[in-house]
């Protein structure tokens, strides 16, 4: 496998700012360059210029902190992360009337990752930690979902290494997610996980699944009523 191709002072600079945002109370320069071994050349350089664009500010003490030029970029986030807070009430009813474990997946590069979680009350049910990342052509129904949500270009390029039929049987699977707005798993990526996904209006490709055992699925009408169920949810959010 080809190295990645990565930019030094770029990777320097991002681990200053994940140092600064690890320490609210502020860092020195001192301190910054001490902690990551870098030049204090360097790392004064780095500082001047995320001071310049507010993405850091130095207090009158010499310490700095994140700055509020971040706010900016952060956004996006905290719009993705109120409405995650908004629809967690309304998963946990779904997840409490099926009986079913939930979770939240976006798409993250070639991955599905999970952002939220909502477990049922039974002694056996199924985890999903949150941040849990599964390639999205091995994340099942959740997978499909968010493949569903892209362009057919899109949605071929995270599936580059596969066989070309696996390749064409998921962009399959995903067309028909897309027409009809839910995607099945019944134990075929793991024999004992079945999964129902819908997708979810959040600024960007994201799914809300189902998951079970298979007794939870073992007959067309409770099947029919866990797909209703999640369907529902679809249309009423």
């Amino acid at each position: 496998m080809a190295a990645i191709q990565t930019i030094p002072i770029i990777n320097r600079t991002v681990s200053l700012m994940t140092t600064v945002a690890e320490h609210p109370e502020g860092l020195s320069a001192k301190q910054i360059y001490l902690r990551l071994n870098i030049p204090p050349a360097t790392c004064y350089r780095i500082l001047r210029t995320l001071v310049l664009h507010l993405w850091l500010e130095e207090g009158p003490e010499g310490l700095y902190r994140p700055g509020l030029g971040l706010s900016r970029l952060a956004q996006p986030l905290r719009a993705f992360e109120e409405r995650l807070d908004v629809l967690k009430p309304s998963i946990a009813q779904l997840v409490k009337k099926t009986g079913l474990s939930a979770k939240i997946s976006v798409i993250e590069g070639t991955w599905a990752l999970a952002v939220a979680r909502c477990e049922s009350d039974g002694p056996n049910n199924i985890t999903t930690p949150v941040g849990t990342r599964l390639a999205l052509a091995r994340a099942g129904s959740a997978g499909v979902m968010l493949l569903s949500q892209l362009s057919t270009e899109e949605a071929t390029r995270p599936l580059k290494d596969l066989s070309p039929e696996r390749r064409l049987a998921l962009l399959r699977e995903a067309k028909e997610a897309r027409r009809t707005g839910l995607s099945r798993s019944y134990g075929t990526d793991q024999a004992t996980i079945y999964a129902l996904s819908v997708p979810l209006k959040m600024g960007r490709p994201a799914a809300l699944s189902l998951v079970g055992w298979p007794e939870d699925f073992s007959s067309t009408e409770k099947r029919k009523r866990q797909e209703n169920a999640i369907t529902s949810f679809r249309d009423s959010h």
